[in-house]
């Protein structure tokens, strides 16, 4: 019953790897359902092969199949790379996905199923997602994978230079320099601190260091919309935030100056 067993076995093995890669793994079972497990058939492994051999019509599937096991008899035989596979009946798994071919007899690997390999822009230059292309890869597509490119690039031109495209383009530039600008507050608020605990260690008013504080944010702000100009403006807003940031760092490192100094006491 080894050859039956092999058979369904393989059966079930095939239709797990054809969802994984898209291709049938060589196997009889259907052959043999329908052809060779009739009433009063020979269910001995002997049987079942006889029966498949002597179909006048079989699956391709059990064609690549019978293919294999013929030219592969050496592999599968007594101390064969497969043997133990092939007794378990894991023939095919064994020959075609355990086993490199460079291990196989030389008549086993010419009768292995060629794969199929995926030719066109979607499987080679977008297999990874659609892109622009470079020159020398438009270059080398073939008739019709040449108009699908011009197609989708005349779209995506569309899309972007559209009212709509230029819109959602000028949003994400205007959030994009608001990002640049908080960010770049943040860090002017932090230098202006410093100076700012020295008026407040000098023991200048809150009012006049708030003073000086927003004089210095005015003038860090000008140096900066000047250093770029694709920086865009900020404004009152981005300007009361620097203060206000300054002020409560300035704040914070002045009472901690006093309380190491209570400490130290």
């Amino acid at each position: 019953m080894a050859i039956r067993k092999s058979l369904l076995l393989c059966a079930t093995v095939a239709a797990a790897f054809s969802v994984t890669v898209g291709k049938e793994l060589p196997s009889c079972e259907v052959d043999v359902g329908a052809k060779c497990l009739n009433e009063g058939a020979d269910m001995s492994a002997e049987g079942i092969r006889s029966c498949l051999e002597g179909l006048a019509e079989r699956t391709t599937p059990c064609n690549e199949y019978l293919t294999l096991l013929k030219a592969c008899s050496v592999d599968i035989g007594f101390e064969g790379i497969c043997a133990s596979d092939h007794a378990e009946g894991d023939t095919i798994p064994c020959l075609l996905q355990r086993t490199k071919p460079e291990q196989l007899s030389t008549d086993c690997q010419a009768a292995l199923p060629v794969e199929e390999v995926l030719e066109g822009l979607k499987y080679t230059l977008w297999k990874n997602g659609k892109r622009h292309l470079e020159e020398d890869e438009v270059e080398s597509l073939n008739e019709e994978d040449t108009e699908t490119y011009n197609r989708w690039v005349k779209r995506k031109s569309k899309g972007k230079n559209s009212a709509a495209g230029q819109d959602r383009q000028y949003a994400i530039d205007k959030m994009k320099q608001q990002k640049t600008r908080t960010k770049l507050g943040k860090e002017m608020a932090a230098k202006i601190a410093i100076e700012a605990q020295a008026f407040y260690k000098a023991g200048k008013p809150t009012k006049e260091i708030k003073k000086k504080i927003k004089y210095a944010a005015q003038k860090a702000i000008r140096r900066a919309e000047k250093k770029d100009d694709k920086l865009g403006s900020f404004s009152s807003d981005d300007l009361g935030d620097i203060i206000n940031n300054a002020l409560k760092m300035a704040k914070a490192g002045r009472d901690k100056q006093k309380h190491n100094h209570n400490d130290e006491l």
